[in-house]
């Protein structure tokens, strides 16, 4: 090889051009490639390795590589360097190898080529491990012995006689098997026993291995209550070869069962209940009283016949659990020889009486009972005082038997009832300025504790009860024109209950005489003679003669003046019709010194 100068003046780049040696024909490779193995971070040595195979490529067809040089469109080409390019001189590396600078593999891959054995020459491949620990390698075919990494090499098998030959470097990662560790499901023990060794299946193992080879064993949370506690991987391992992939469970304590078996039991009907006697069983009887608590309880009832004795209020400590079993509880049937009266009750006059409910009976076997009973009351009349005498039928429950057919007897006393305690009138004075046949006056009210059924009446024949009358409660004036009003009256009243009890008061009325701030005046009339509100005055039967009415117009002249109520204004003056108008009033009275004054219209 000689360097040569080829002036370029078309392109700013770099070559390395080839020479044929028997036609001097020579070939411009654009060294192009040897910036992209820079760009993406080769060095220099790193560059040497492919230019190498490039070089051993050309030569194989009879080519030779030059040296490169660099010009520019306005700059004659400069030789770059003299001299051949540094390692290729004698460098023999194999040709077209997939040979990757990086490989990985896990640890039970089966056996792999690393490469070819010859390369594009033919020539033999020579491969080598730096770590013969971990890959085994025979010929082209490499076996995986553990996880790690190493680096493989590949080199054409003459590399011995020529001393710059340049092998190729992979880098070759062998990654752990991931074993998968599934803790077996529905382990656990009963409280108080000893932890059974913790169980597991194991799947992912390469070539003939199996869990001998895991080492140590399993763990759980710490506890030793009923419950549940997460099961750990603990110190379990398996070398360096696998990476274990968990997947846990819980482990289980279970509450022990305790059997508790009721006994069965029975008594007469009405006597007290036996203690209620059990069974236990499925735990060590020195601990029965410190972990177990409470009675078992039969049905609610005192009837003859059979109950459930049931679990009551027995419980068991914690971390265990407690099994029943219930048993029947018998109350036997007796037989009535006595019945015993109740004692006398006294009620109040027209109080329902309260009878008791229950009575107590003797029976055969010596036991006194209580039953209930229902009372004949027929004859009763709470509003009769006097002593009744009630016979009682007694219900009996199912197995007892009254073959004589005792009856109890409750005697039962009715208080006589006492008078009304006063009769009251709400209202005493009236006004019997009104037209009303019946002048309303007030309402009696009869005071008494034990009855509100009441007849009242006015005494015949007594002070000034003909006067006046009664309709129920409630008390007239009765309004007669023929007799002169007077200013106090005297009446006698009688309060009679439902008992015959009587009840005589007297009472005081007094009349209200020409009160002139109570009349109803109106202020308007309509003089036309059609026999409605013809004329204007004060209501008519006035009590008192000392009454003036007195009209005057708008100029204060007098046009009406009158003494007592019967006399009306007609709305005319010195015989003469007066016109529509509003006029002035003037009511005073001489009795009361009352003056009461207003307007009035005058319509036709």
């Amino acid at each position: 090889m000689r360097n040569e100068c080829i002036k370029v003046t078309a392109w700013n780049e770099c070559f390395l051009y080839l020479v044929d040696r028997r036609s001097r024909r020579f070939f411009l490779i654009p060294t192009s490639l040897v910036s992209y193995f820079y760009s993406i971070g080769l060095g220099y040595n790193s560059v040497r390795i492919p230019l190498i195979v490039l070089s051993l490529l050309f030569s194989s067809f009879g080519l030779s590589a030059q040296s490169s040089f660099v010009g520019t469109k306005n700059q004659p080409v400069q030789q770059r360097r003299k001299g051949s390019l540094p390692g290729l001189e004698a460098a023999k590396v194999p040709s077209g190898l997939n040979f990757p600078s990086d490989l990985e593999k896990t640890y039970g891959d089966p056996d792999f080529e690393l490469g070819q054995e010859f390369d594009l020459n033919g020539m033999l491949i020579k491969y080598s491990a730096e770590d013969t620990t971990i890959l085994r390698i025979t010929g082209n075919v490499a076996m995986i012995l553990k996880a790690g990494e190493t680096r493989v090499y590949a080199i054409l098998d003459d590399y011995q006689s020529s001393p710059n030959s340049v092998p190729l470097t992979q880098n070759l990662k062998i990654k752990p098997r991931t074993l998968e560790l599934t803790v077996t499901h529905g382990q656990g023990k009963i409280f108080g026993e000893e932890d059974p060794i913790i169980t597991f299946e194991a799947s992912g193992f390469a070539y003939d291995e199996s869990v001998t080879i895991i080492s140590g064993s399993l763990t759980r949370d710490l506890g030793e209550n009923a419950g549940k506690y997460a099961i750990n991987l603990g110190d379990l391992a398996v070398g360096d070869n696998y990476q274990i992939e968990f997947s846990g469970s819980d482990f289980e304590i279970i509450e022990r069962e305790i059997f508790v078996e009721a006994q069965s039991a029975e008594k007469y009907y009405g006597v007290e209940d036996p203690e209620l006697a059990f069974l236990v069983t499925g735990v060590n009887p020195e601990i029965v009283d410190h972990i177990l608590t409470g009675q078992p309880e039969r049905l609610e009832g005192e009837k003859v016949g059979k109950y459930a004795i049931e679990v009551g209020d027995l419980r068991v400590s914690e971390n265990y659990k407690l099994t029943f079993r219930g048993a029947v509880f018998e109350i036997l049937p007796v037989e009535l020889t006595a019945v015993f009266d109740p004692e006398e009750i006294s009620t109040p006059w027209s109080e329902t009486p309260q009878l008791p409910a229950f009575i107590k009976a003797l029976t055969l076997n010596g036991q006194i009972l209580e039953f209930k009973v229902t009372w004949v009351q027929n004859e009763l009349d709470v509003y009769k005082s006097g002593t009744y005498f009630f016979s009682g039928i007694i219900d009996l429950e199912e197995g007892i038997s009254n073959p004589e057919n005792l009856k109890p007897t409750q005697k039962l006393t009715i208080l006589p009832k006492p008078s009304p305690v006063d009769v009251l009138l709400n209202r005493r004075t009236f006004d019997p300025v009104s037209s009303a046949l019946d002048i309303e006056i007030g309402q009696f009210t009869v005071l008494d504790d034990f009855d509100d059924v009441h007849v009242v009446s006015l005494v015949e024949g007594r002070l000034d009860n003909s006067e006046f009358q009664l309709d129920g409660f409630t008390l007239y004036w009765k309004n007669t024109r023929e007799k002169e009003t007077r200013t106090n009256y005297s009446i006698l009243v009688q309060v009679e209950d439902r008992a015959g009890n009587r009840l005589e008061k007297e009472f005081g009325l007094k009349t209200e005489i020409n009160l002139i701030g109570k009349m109803r005046i109106y202020n308007v009339f309509t003089p036309n003679n059609d026999g409605y509100n013809d004329t204007w005055g004060i209501p008519s039967g006035s009590l008192s003669e000392e009454i003036q009415v007195q009209v005057f117009n708008k100029y204060g002249e007098l046009l009406f003046e009158a003494k007592n109520s019967q006399e009306q204004w007609d709305g005319t003056y010195q015989g003469k019709n007066l016109p529509a108008d509003t006029y002035f009033w003037l009511i005073t009275s001489s009795e009361s010194s009352e003056i009461r004054k207003g307007f009035l219209s005058l319509i036709r």
